[in-house]
């Protein structure tokens, strides 16, 4: 049977002496031990500074033979590492068998390896020198010129892990690292939550405290070399530090030991949590350990810098840790740049730095003093320093970046012949620090282009989620410029947008950076993928070979190269061949938490869902139980609820185990979780399988199912109704989220409603059809029904009339009738005067049918009459009377003519009415109208006859009666429009008279002759044209002008009397008329006696 054993590692602590009895780089009594990956079960709870020994099972017998005494964990803080966390120091007293106790643990299955604890030394060298200037060192480095590159304050944490730091010194105070969070905070509590107390100016790792004050000013090494990396520069006092004003951390490593260092590689550790930068290691010793070598790379992997002294052995054995991986190793030269006597060497140095009499802090009982001390522990903290001082100037070089400016700037020291022997492989380093030229280099990166990088999280998304997408660039980017394809937004410059996708599909995302030296670009394809929800089933038995499952998601919280992992050979209950485990028997992680995400369901068909699997599980102990975790999220991933959490027993489905649990066929259990409501309706649901690893035994699953309740359909409703009548179907379906319902023959034919109402019109037997749906699972029901007639004929006539009209509603289809008016007829009449609707009940046997008639109540249409041309005519006039309006029938007072139109003469005033029948509703009306007779003008006429048959003298005088004035006179066969008409010659005239009315009268009458007037008229030169009479009518005075000749005139009145004669001598002659009457006056034109011309006016 295999033995059960414990991951152990074991810790060094360096002796207070170093008079080692067995292995000279050794430390006595001490070893590590590391199991394969199985955790250290059943010490999780135990102090981890004095471990149960008990608690080692067959181990024991091993450890008593040993005489161990003592187990712990020294680098238990570094809990955010794989494999620190549960290495085990064991101290025991049988150091003479340490390589026999060794190779029995490496006889025992699952041990990685043992080993033996290298011994950690100061590496000073004695001070033979003769004391001379405290800043060769600096000097011979160029530090003058690199302050001139950064001389200001700096936030810069270098950590000096030594054996004590006196940081109260006046020179170190203004520069030591303050944790502001512990030192505002509560005392005996680790405020900032980095594993130490009360850490407000660094830690005592040896003792557990946060006193790194040397418990003697003989313990000086530590604060000598704290001031050679960071004393405070330009304080008037003291030394000048390269650091200039780096902040120092300080880290006690040992108890009370001048030269040795008790917990240097937990101070490494403590750095790394406290964040410091850069980590000053002037100690170290020859033996090698893989444990030691997984402390520097946890500090490496967190962005510290160690820098780690080569030695003071004069040869070239490998010194620890400088000659670990990850760590910088520096040797030590002094002013003239050759290497000291006492400095080690080889392949594995990587620089060299002045560490002869170098003048420096010391501790003292008050505010400290100074001295000078040699060594490679003093050329150690001047690279420290300089590094601090480089990230000084920029802060956001990569640990690379800085030891790459100190390597590649360095002085050649290979020219100088008492180094040449070192040469081949540049055993003191590839050469002496040039601080003013790695300073020039680190300066550059100011002006360094950006290296861009981003990453997101999720990568796997839902349409329509935000996605935060973060900007990862070295090199202090100041702008960005992001495309997203197909994204919202499709462009971004912030440096971490939120970015969503509309639609299923995998995009690209692509980063621009630039700062004030330039830009870089990365574009990463394929990089997102938006997957919408799915439709169910969820049926996963993990029998394909492809894990994860398609559209399964990974989340891996620790981001550790633990996960879930498919199991092939076995599974759920002896009947599947694969299942998926999460192995917390062999992973080194405690509180190891990863999910296993299955894709987004569609459940808005779902009421009632169970989500099942099958999970197997044994406790290891009642300490070391792990949990299983189920969530829920129906919000693609932005809430979750847990709805499983067991552990322990809970979870176990057999008894405690201490040997790799691998279940049998009857060690499985199907657990069962009532999902409904969270999941109804939803249309986004997806699960997330959650290991809580804490050093246990595997969990398995297998059978990952939703499951839904076939759903229990039932119909509650009548067997028999009536056509026509509303049936509602009752549904008492149980476990169904939608309904499909059928109704042949009934309306309507189909429904999803959940109690639908249906109607048949006919008679007969139809089926009712109900199909139920809860997600995956249905079930369908059949009923039938049956229909009886009774459908009612109703009827009314008239169905439209006017107010005061009657109608007759009659009803048929069933054996009595009852009416909304009360009625119990067939027949009813009615006279409503608004329109109104009538309803009847029909009963025959059971069924009973409902009608209802509306009666419509109309008015009568417009009736109107209109007259043409007038409703006033002249006496004799007729007129043409027409009615208007929608009506079919129609009948004159005066007449028995069926017309809407009729033409009369009335002799007199006389009124109209006309009867309209017809109209729709039968709606009858009159209306009337009354024609005005206007009498006609009577004119009695008197004559004037025309004096001669030639000539146009006659006069008519009108007086007109009757009618209505004023009048107006139209003369036919003459002109005239006023009385009197003058000019008028012989003949025959009609004289029309016209009222104001328009009405008219006739007259005839005739003009005669005066012949005894008329004399003949002369032929002569007399030129009429030129004869000007006027005015004509005459008011006062009648002018004649004719200036072609000399004439006589004669003026006659209308009886030929003789006027007035005058002679006309070439000048105009001018007769006053207002001597004569009015009326109509002749001028005779007379030459030699004889008439050459005659004319007439008229005397107003």
């Amino acid at each position: 049977m295999k033995k059960s054993l414990i991951i152990i590692v074991i810790s060094f602590c360096c002796h207070l002496v170093f008079a080692q009895k067995i292995y000279e780089n050794y430390i006595d009594g001490q070893i590590y031990v590391k199991f394969s990956n199985r955790l250290l079960k059943g010490f999780n709870k135990d102090n981890p500074e004095n471990l149960n020994l008990s608690k080692f099972g067959i181990l024991s017998k091993i450890l008593k033979k040993h005489l161990v005494y003592k187990a712990s964990k020294p680098y238990y803080q570094a809990n955010n590492d794989a494999v620190l966390p549960n290495i085990i120091r064991f101290d025991f007293k049988k150091i003479k068998e340490v390589d026999a106790f060794i190779s029995e643990l490496k006889s025992i299955s699952g041990i990685e390896y043992a080993e033996k604890v290298p011994l950690m030394k100061i590496d000073i060298a004695p001070n033979d020198f003769s004391i001379s200037s405290a800043s060769v060192h600096l000097n011979q480095i160029n530090a003058q010129n690199a302050w001139n590159i950064f001389n200001g304050n700096s936030n810069i944490v270098v950590a000096i892990v030594d054996n004590a730091v006196m940081w109260s010194h006046s020179d170190l105070v203004g520069n030591t690292f303050t944790n502001t969070v512990e030192a505002n905070g509560i005392t005996g509590v680790d405020d900032d939550g980095n594993g130490y107390i009360d850490d407000i100016n660094g830690y005592d790792v040896a003792d557990n405290d946060n006193n790194t004050i040397p418990s003697n000013n003989l313990m000086d090494h530590g604060t000598h070399c704290a001031g050679i990396a960071g004393a405070r520069n330009n304080n008037g006092i003291g030394i000048a530090s390269i650091g200039w004003n780096i902040k120092i951390l300080p880290v006690k490593c040992t108890s009370t030991s001048l030269n040795s260092i008790d917990n240097g590689y937990g101070g490494i550790i403590y750095a790394v949590k406290a964040k410091a930068r850069v980590i000053s290691c002037s100690w170290g010793g020859a033996g090698f350990s893989i444990t030691e070598q997984s402390v520097i790379n946890y500090a490496w992997n967190n962005g510290c810098i160690v820098i780690a002294a080569a030695g003071n052995n004069s040869n070239n054995t490998q010194n620890y840790p400088g000659a670990y991986n990850n760590s910088y190793c520096v040797a030590n030269v002094d002013a003239n740049n050759v290497k000291a006597t006492s400095s080690s060497y080889g392949t594995w140095v990587d620089i060299c730095a002045p560490g002869q009499n170098i003048y420096s802090t010391i501790p003292n009982s008050t505010n400290g003093t100074y001295g000078f001390k040699s060594g490679t522990s003093m050329a150690t903290p001047m690279v420290a320093g300089l590094a601090g001082l480089m990230l000084s100037t920029c802060s956001y070089m990569t640990p690379s970046d800085v030891l790459n400016c100190i390597s590649n700037n360095a002085v050649n020291v290979y020219s100088i012949a008492a180094n040449s022997s070192y040469s081949v492989g540049n055993q003191i380093g590839i050469g002496r620090i040039e601080a003013y030229q790695a300073m020039l280099c680190a300066a550059s990166f100011t002006a360094a282009l950006p290296v861009c990088n981003f990453y997101s999280f999720p990568r796997n998304s839902c349409p329509n989620t935000l996605i935060n997408f973060i900007d990862s660039s070295l090199y202090q980017p100041t702008s960005w410029s992001w495309a997203f394809q197909n994204g919202s937004p499709a462009t971004s410059t912030l440096s971490n947008p939120l970015v969503q996708w509309n639609s299923p599909g995998v995009y690209a995302a692509s980063l621009t950076v630039s700062n004030a030296n330039g830009n870089n670009s990365i574009n990463k394809l394929s990089y997102i993928t938006i997957n919408g929800p799915i439709s169910l089933p969820l049926n996963e038995g993990f029998e394909s070979i492809q894990f994860l499952p398609n559209n399964w998601t990974a989340n891996n919280i620790l981001n550790d190269n633990m996960y879930w992992e498919r199991k092939t050979g076995f599974g759920a209950f002896g009947t599947s061949t694969a299942c998926v485990c999460y192995d917390n028997y062999n992973y080194t992680t405690a509180g190891t938490k990863d999910e296993m995400r299955t894709p987004k369901y569609i459940f808005s068909n779902v009421t009632t869902g169970f989500l099942k699997f099958d999970v197997a599980y044994e406790r290891y102990d009642a300490v070391n139980s792990d949990t299983l975790e189920v969530k829920l999220s129906n919000n693609c991933g932005a809430n979750w609820t847990t709805i499983y959490l067991k552990g322990g027993l809970a979870l176990a489905t057999g008894p405690d185990n201490s040997n790799l649990f691998v279940p049998t066929a009857n060690q499985w259990r199907r657990d069962s979780i009532n999902i409904s409501s969270l999941t109804n309706n939803q249309g986004n649901v997806m699960f997330s399988f959650i290991n809580h690893g804490q050093f246990g035994q595997p969990i398995y699953l297998d059978n990952i199912n939703l499951s839904f309740p076939t759903p229990s359909l039932n119909i509650n409703t009548i067997t028999s109704s009536c056509s026509g009548a509303a049936i509602t179907m009752t549904n008492l379906s149980i476990s169904a989220n939608s309904y499909s319902w059928s109704f042949p023959g009934g309306n309507p034919a189909v429904s999803s409603a959940t109690n639908p109402i249906v109607t048949y019109s006919t008679a007969g037997i139809y089926t009712i059809n109900l199909f139920g749906v809860n997600g995956t699972s249905s079930a369908s029901i059949s009923r039938t029904i049956t229909i009886s007639n009774t459908t009612l004929n109703i009827s009314a006539n008239p169905t439209i009339m006017c107010p005061g009209n009657s109608a007759t509603i009659s009803v048929t289809g069933a054996s009595s009738y009852s009416w909304n008016t009360g009625s119990l007829n067939s027949n009813i009449v009615v006279s409503p005067t608004i329109t109104s609707s009538y309803s009847v009940t029909g009963y025959t046997g059971n069924c009973n049918g409902n009608s209802v008639i509306t009666i419509s109540i109309t008015q009568a249409p417009n009736l109107s009459l209109t007259v043409q041309p007038s409703n006033t005519i002249c006496l004799g006039g007729t007129v043409i009377l027409s009615a208007l309006g929608n009506y079919t029938n129609f009948v004159w007072s005066n007449s028995n003519t069926n017309n809407a139109t009729l033409a009369v003469t009335p002799s007199t005033n006389t009124t109209y009415t006309i009867f309209a029948s017809g109209s729709i509703g039968n709606c009858n009306s009159s209306s009337l109208v009354t024609i005005q007779i206007n009498t006609n003008p009577f004119s009695i006429l008197s004559t004037t006859n025309s004096y001669c048959e030639n000539t146009c003298t006659g006069i008519l005088t009108a007086t007109t009666s009757l009618g209505m004035g004023p009048y107006t006179y139209s003369l036919i066969n003459g002109s005239c429009s006023a009385m009197p008409c003058y000019s008028l010659c012989a003949g025959l005239y009609q004289l029309i008279t016209t009222d104001i009315n328009g009405c008219k009268s006739n007259n005839i009458f005739s003009i005669g002759n005066l012949n005894s007037y008329c004399v003949g008229i002369k032929k002569s030169e007399f030129n009429v044209e030129s004869l000007i009479i006027f005015p004509n009518p005459i008011k006062n005075e009648l002018t004649i002008d004719y200036k072609m000749g000399s004439f006589n005139y004669k003026l006659f009145s209308s009886l030929g009397q003789l006027l007035r004669e005058v002679t006309n001598n070439l000048n105009q002659i001018k007769i006053d008329m207002n001597q004569f009457e009015k009326g109509i006056y002749f001028i005779n034109v007379m030459e030699n006696n004889e008439s050459v011309y005659r004319g007439s006016v008229i005397k107003e």
